[in-house]
């Protein structure tokens, strides 16, 4: 970074913070986006040639995450072509029609577009003659024209699914490709119902290629790939049809994996703010996260209380650090950096304005949320619970985990009173629970805090208002029932757990 005396005061910084896009991947060219992306195990994880459904709730990065990908794949000599379920279904969403007839309409769009671009790249390739070019042209036209026309009767009939797939491993072998990777975004814009239909179509009609592989992007709590359908089940079933599955919702989980999480998010940070300020973002991943530290905020825990805010979600991250940045740093001369109470207020103030207001128009999501806040952070002075195994896909929950307001954690534990009934781990938004900072629902620092030296880095007024760290052992006293609205465990303000 360039030696500035106030980096954060200079209009170039300005420019950079507003540039940051919160879905960089609509906007920036496939060489920028893979640019400024961070690298992780999961880019190995992705060049797999099995078919792969890549999970994820909205900001997690699953399209940056394949758009590069995209792109170095293109680099090796493979196909990879990229195609949004969102353009697919226009007019489709609010339609009456049945589940079965969406999908169809689904698929037709998916080989018109699939076939169109095979065709484009087919012309785009040179060949000493042109008889290879139009005899792709002449399968795609064949193959795929004819055959968009369904037949009736049941899902496993409507198309002429071996003309298909025949046509397509022809035009696969005319393109010297050796892996044709079909990039599946937004299916969640798939309604929900006829999803399963469109996934049985994709099943019999392409990814019975054996040089095609499918990389579908699907938003967490909001798929469903198989179903039973007239006596059979129909759609791609994960484990057999989906071998691999990415859950991106659980892989930056800080309170698992803080280091790494740290790190990451530095080098995400850099990245964005370096792409635009022309730094060297072929710097080291140490270099990275000093730099973003030194310069950026009063000190590493403050940066750590951003990464925590975030909840392991890249465009929320980005989101607060603006805030952060614009709405608290900039309106006030008491730091040279951003500090901590800026980060905690723009963490509220995103809550607030981009998750609050979706759970508090609906009934049943609000009366969910205020109970956990009542009888959850309050009551037990955690912003973390468990809820029995078989219960965690409760609508009530399911909601609130929709809209980023709640968060499930890895790994299942088991109840001290109840052994053998296996129960998840779920945690509330950071949002929600820093707002009780300052108030006599906060929580017992002394149980919560991760160490002495953790406490002792801090001042009074920026450790009575940051987050602290929850106790699991507390945690597997606290237990959540969705179907009744009941909490159970050690009573609340005096439980040993609490009064040590």
């Amino acid at each position: 970074m360039e030696d500035e005396p106030h980096l954060l005061q200079t209009p170039a910084f300005r420019q950079a913070v507003a540039a940051i896009q919160r879905r960089a991947e609509k906007s920036m060219e496939l060489g920028d986006l893979a640019e400024v992306f961070v690298r992780s195990d999961l880019f190995d994880r992705v060049h797999s040639p099995d078919s792969q459904v890549i999970l994820g709730r909205r900001g997690t990065g699953k399209t940056h995450l394949l758009r590069a990908f995209q792109k170095e794949a293109v680099e090796h000599g493979e196909l990879a072509l990229y195609i949004d379920c969102t353009r697919l279904g226009s007019g489709y969403g609010g339609s009456d029609q049945a589940p079965e007839v969406i999908g169809r309409k689904y698929f037709i769009a998916f080989l018109n577009q699939f076939g169109t671009d095979l065709l484009d790249e087919a012309l785009r390739m040179e060949w000493p003659d042109l008889k290879m070019q139009n005899g792709i042209i002449g399968k795609l036209t064949e193959g795929f024209v004819r055959a968009m026309e369904p037949s009736s009767g049941t899902p496993e009939s409507l198309f002429n699914y071996r003309q298909i797939s025949d046509s397509l491993e022809q035009v696969v072998e005319d393109l010297g490709a050796h892996r044709v990777y079909v990039i599946l975004d937004e299916w969640a814009q798939v309604p929900l119902d006829a999803q399963p239909f469109l996934a049985e179509f994709l099943k019999r009609g392409v990814l019975c290629v054996p040089r095609i592989t499918a990389k579908i992007l699907a938003v967490n709590y909001q798929y469903k790939f198989s179903v039973r359908h007239n006596g059979n089940r129909i759609g791609l079933e994960r484990g057999a049809d989906i071998p691999d599955s990415i859950d991106m919702d659980r892989y930056l989980v800080y309170d698992e994996k803080r280091e790494f999480v740290t790190k990451f998010f530095a080098q995400l940070l850099y990245n964005h703010l370096g792409f635009h300020l022309q730094w060297d973002l072929s710097a080291p991943e140490r270099h990275k996260e000093a730099e973003v530290v030194k310069r950026l905020f009063t000190q590493q825990k403050v940066f750590v209380e951003l990464v925590r805010a975030a909840e392991g979600n890249c465009r929320d991250f980005l989101c607060i650090f603006s805030r952060a940045y614009f709405d608290e740093f900039r309106q006030s001369a008491a730091s040279k950096a951003i500090s901590a109470p800026n980060v905690v207020k723009a963490a509220i103030s995103w809550f607030d304005s981009e998750k609050a207001g979706n759970v508090y128009a609906e009934a049943t999501a609000r009366e969910t949320l205020e109970y956990l806040v009542n009888h959850v952070l309050k009551g037990y002075k955690s912003r973390t619970f468990l809820v029995e195994s078989s219960k965690a896909e409760n609508p009530r929950l399911v909601r609130l985990l929709r809209e980023r307001v709640l968060h499930r954690l890895n790994g299942t534990y088991s109840h001290p009173d109840r052994p053998g009934v296996r129960h998840d781990l779920f945690t509330i938004d950071y949002g929600t629970f820093a707002r009780l900072r300052g108030t006599v629902n906060q929580v017992r620092e002394q149980v919560f805090w991760e160490d002495a030296e953790s406490r002792d880095e801090l001042s009074d007024r920026e450790r009575r208002l940051m987050v602290p760290v929850d106790d699991r052992r507390s945690i597997r006293r606290i237990t959540f029932d969705p179907d009744d609205l009941t909490v159970a465990g050690d009573a609340a303000g005096g439980s040993e757990l609490f009064d040590r």
